[in-house]
């Protein structure tokens, strides 16, 4: 797998297909890593319930995914001024979660993330580490930058507590240039899917 290297910053990746390049994100919040495209995060041992992008989108698109920083093999320096712009710079480099009742889950599931990174940090702050499960709706951006994002968005709600249904429907009612895909997850709608989101990636990619 190649490995970007930038100052204090080493991101794992990998590539497939040719093309307009296309940036996927991996499920697993602060844990994203290339394999939750495969396999759930819950559950390691079984498969994913939703399409495999490297593999669907290879044939007309140059796919770009991520082990995120400081999950999987990606390591980098973490200290006080890390944001959210860092993580943004990382899929830059390179070439829908959110929050409503499910402050239980994201506690828990950023105790984990923040337990691996003492573990080979004993420096870092926890103030640092906590500052990443602070943020209301969907972590990186407020309500207000959805609504001038005039980026199209195909959103596929999602049904469980890391991402809560309520989210992604509030992102699709308050970007002016979505579509919704509610029925996706599971083989039953594999083909459906595949055919919805190549068909919006056509529709929006610059010739």
């Amino acid at each position: 797998m190649p490995t970007l290297k930038i100052p204090d910053e080493e991101i794992y990746h990998d590539v497939h297909g040719s093309g307009h390049p296309l940036m996927i994100f991996a499920p697993g919040g602060l844990r994203s890593e290339l394999a939750f495209l495969r396999r759930r995060p819950s559950n390691p041992s079984a498969p994913a319930a939703w399409i495999d992008p490297m593999k669907a989108l290879a044939g007309e698109y140059r796919v770009v995914a991520m082990d995120q920083r400081n999950a999987g093999c990606s390591r980098t320096r973490t200290d006080a001024s890390d944001d959210w712009h860092n993580y943004a710079g990382d899929h830059l480099a390179l070439d829908l979660i959110g929050r409503a009742d499910n402050r239980d889950v994201f506690h828990k599931l950023a105790q984990t993330w923040a337990t691996g990174i003492r573990e080979e940090r004993r420096e870092v702050d926890d103030r640092v580490l906590n500052r990443f499960c602070d943020n209301d709706f969907v972590f990186s951006v407020s309500r207000e930058f959805v609504r001038q994002c005039r980026i199209p968005m195909l959103v596929m709600p999602g049904d469980d507590p890391p991402h809560p249904t309520v989210i992604g429907e509030e992102i699709a009612e308050l970007a002016p240039d979505a579509e919704v895909l509610r029925q996706w997850k599971g083989p039953e709608h594999l083909q459906t899917t595949i055919a919805r989101v190549t068909g919006s990636l056509d529709r929006h990619t610059p010739p």
